[in-house]
């Protein structure tokens, strides 16, 4: 049987369009494909539409939920007010941070403090290694309320997003900053300078009353 050149022309031209494309490209073309297929082929609403592909695309992280699915890999501590006071553990501390590593989040503790003198309250504490990344602005850049230093401790420890990070801290400042950085989740403690009020104010997604609280607000203890 003899073909019809002008039969054959669209699927060349179809092999022409497609061939270019790379596997990243290929990939995302059967990802949305497969998003395709669970909207509702009735739809005739675009807005409708519109609703059902962000309902497909966007997974919030729930407070409420355990942590077994990876969503929290770097949680951001202050250590003035939050960790720390007068020089001394705040309670519970030092096992939270032990928690949070061992639930599988890395740890940065971050601070206002020159690295010499950060360094020599490490020691005092016994803290060395403690914390996966210990930051000051003098290893980041600017100070907060800007977003350096949980961005900073993003890059360092590989996070993959910033909707991974939380971030907490006992003022304005630190909830500022964790505003600022995009941080998944920001956190204000009750045991530093501000009361609730101040920190829901400055966009505190949450407050406990003491860094004690955090894993199980996290959803670490599954309760």
């Amino acid at each position: 049987m003899t073909t019809n050149s002008t039969d054959s022309a669209p699927a060349e031209e179809l092999l022409d369009a497609i061939a270019p494309l790379g596997d990243d490209e290929l990939a995302e073309i059967d990802e949305l494909a497969e998003l395709g297929d669970g909207i509702d082929d009735d739809t005739d609403d675009p807005d409708e539409f519109d609703d059902q592909v962000e309902d497909e695309d966007v997974d919030e992280y729930d407070e409420d939920d355990d942590d077994e699915d990876g969503d929290i890999e770097l949680v951001v501590l202050d250590m003035a007010g939050t960790t720390v006071t007068d020089g001394a553990e705040i309670p519970g501390a030092v096992a939270v941070i032990e928690e949070l590593r061992e639930a599988g989040a890395s740890v940065a503790l971050i601070s206002d403090l020159p690295p010499v003198e950060r360094d020599a309250q490490l020691d005092a504490l016994g803290w060395h290694g403690l914390a996966d990344l210990v930051l000051s602005p003098a290893d980041a850049g600017r100070a907060r309320p800007y977003p350096d230093l949980p961005l900073t401790a993003l890059l360092r420890t590989g996070a993959s997003a910033v909707d991974a990070m939380v971030v907490v801290g006992d003022t304005t400042t630190d909830i500022e900053t964790g505003v600022n950085s995009g941080a998944g989740f920001v956190v204000g403690v009750l045991s530093g300078e501000h009361d609730r009020e101040a920190l829901e104010g400055a966009g505190a997604d949450a407050v406990i009353e003491s860094i004690a609280d955090l894993p199980a607000l996290l959803g670490l203890r599954g309760e």
